[in-house]
């Protein structure tokens, strides 16, 4: 009995399975008559390229352009690459750099479809993205070796998008001690018309690079009038947060606490809370008269 039901049970598999390669056959018979050959093998390798990534030449444009865009490797990988040759990277960093941030701000790096694009955010895309690794990859390499070369103008237009993570790594790599005067008033301009962590992050580090008294009061002045803005009441609170890291001495926090009177209920009380951390590290109590 075993005997014939183990006979029954291979019977009815081979059965299965000729009926499933005729099946198998007459699909892709069926497939070739609307797909012609040269098409499947075009459509394979599509997809080969697509699962495997695309290869360019080591140390090419493109190369570091493929490896910027790719978020699994880390910008520190990409520099160890050029170990040897950071400047000639530095070179290549400023050209994609000028490139991404040019198309940016002509909106012409390629606009998604529109009913995709609507529920996307216009200052968050992948070429955004890229950009900040690669300003991130070249304050690295500055860190590294202050004299590698940067790209003024380019980096100053690149905060003209409103993408907080780019314009703080554009502000980080402007601003050092050798700014001139002209480009220290420039970049102190622009700092009000910044998000609201990329401008506390301009005024600390041209507090913390100013090489005058006239300079530093500069900053305070501009700190103080950022408060003041009360229909942009986020970016007070960002100021009085990094205002310990602000070079100023106990009056100037005094004063400083005295225009956070204007904001509103909670934003005064955190406001005057940071400022309150600053005035303690030294050795100072504010006591604003709200």
């Amino acid at each position: 009995m075993k005997k014939v039901f183990f006979l029954l049970l291979i019977t009815t598999g081979l059965v299965a399975y000729k009926f499933n390669q005729q099946e198998f056959k007459s699909l892709i018979s069926e497939t070739k008559k609307f797909y012609p050959s040269e098409a499947i093998q075009k459509i394979g390798k599509k997809i080969n390229r697509q699962i495997k990534g695309k290869r360019y030449p080591k140390h090419s444009l493109k190369d570091i352009k493929s490896k910027l865009s790719d978020y699994y490797i880390p910008v520190e990988d990409i520099i160890l690459e050029w170990k040897g040759r950071e400047k000639e990277l530095a070179k290549k960093l400023n050209s994609i750099n000028r490139q991404t941030i040019e198309c940016l701000i002509a909106q012409t790096c390629g606009e998604l479809p529109e009913q995709v694009s609507a529920y996307m955010d216009k200052n968050q895309t992948r070429e955004h993205s890229k950009l900040a690794r690669s300003l991130r990859a070249l304050t690295h390499l500055k860190e590294a070796d202050p004299s590698i070369e940067k790209d003024y103008e380019s980096l100053k237009e690149a905060l003209n998008l409103k993408n907080a993570q780019i314009q703080n790594r554009a502000i980080e790599l402007l601003v050092d001690h050798d700014l001139s005067q002209d480009q220290f008033d420039e970049i102190l301009g622009i700092t009000g018309e910044l998000l609201p962590q990329p401008s506390s992050t301009a005024l600390v580090l041209l507090s913390q690079t100013s090489k005058s008294e006239a300079q530093r009061d500069e900053v305070i002045t501009k700190a103080i009038e950022l408060i003041n803005d009360t229909n942009n009441q986020s970016k007070a609170i960002e100021v009085t947060k990094r205002a310990k890291h602000i070079q100023m001495n106990g009056e100037d926090l005094e004063k400083m606490s005295q225009n956070t009177c204007q904001l509103e209920g909670h934003n005064q009380k955190l406001a005057q809370y940071y400022l309150s951390i600053a005035a303690e590290g030294k050795g100072k109590t504010l006591t604003p008269k709200c």
